[in-house]
């Protein structure tokens, strides 16, 4: 049970399971971003090269 504004909504745990281990999934993919980003190993491009590359895909 989750209890929400004043409501009592009911899941399964199973599903809940899963909704947070994808968040935690999540979570450690976005930190070892920031740390690959951190270490300056991400490209910086302009807004219009980004467009133009992005178009081509």
């Amino acid at each position: 049970m989750v209890k929400d504004r004043g409501r009592i909504i009911m899941r399964n745990m199973r599903s809940i399971a899963n909704d947070l281990k994808k968040d935690f999934e999540f979570a450690d993919r976005t930190e070892k971003a920031w740390q690959e980003r951190d270490k300056g190993r991400f490209e910086t491009k302009t807004k219009n090269n980004f467009l133009k590359e992005l178009k081509t895909c």
